[in-house]
């Protein structure tokens, strides 16, 4: 089996984690990925700097959804708002995309920081 889809990879596309709209976000931001056709939602409820919840919500490849998946469970909990940019990303997903899968990868990152602007 390819890179790409490492058993966690998978583990969080069959099962993703914090699935499900946050009716009382703080914070929160949609985007789509044309090329793939993945689109993405990311709501964030933010007391001070901490996320004390965060749910994302959405359709898309198994790359996406894991990835969203991966990113939701590390900033949960309370977590001074971590501020990853894409190579820390990629490192906390254990995989290197190819440039073709680069834009599914990011997604869930491009929408998290957006929801922070």
């Amino acid at each position: 089996m390819d890179s790409l889809y490492r058993d966690h990879i998978l583990e969080h596309a069959r099962y993703p984690r914090n699935f499900g709209i946050l009716a009382d976000a703080t914070h929160s931001s949609r985007q789509a990925n044309p090329t793939c056709g993945d689109i993405c939602t990311i709501s964030l409820k933010i007391v001070g700097d901490a996320i004390v919840e965060v749910k994302w919500d959405g359709h898309g490849c198994a790359l996406s959804t894991a990835a969203a998946s991966l990113l939701t469970e590390h900033l949960i909990g309370g977590v001074t708002m971590p501020r990853l940019n894409e190579s820390e990303f990629l490192t906390l997903l254990g995989i290197e995309p190819t440039s073709g899968r680069l834009d599914c990868a990011l997604l869930p990152l491009r929408v998290y920081l957006a929801a922070l602007k």
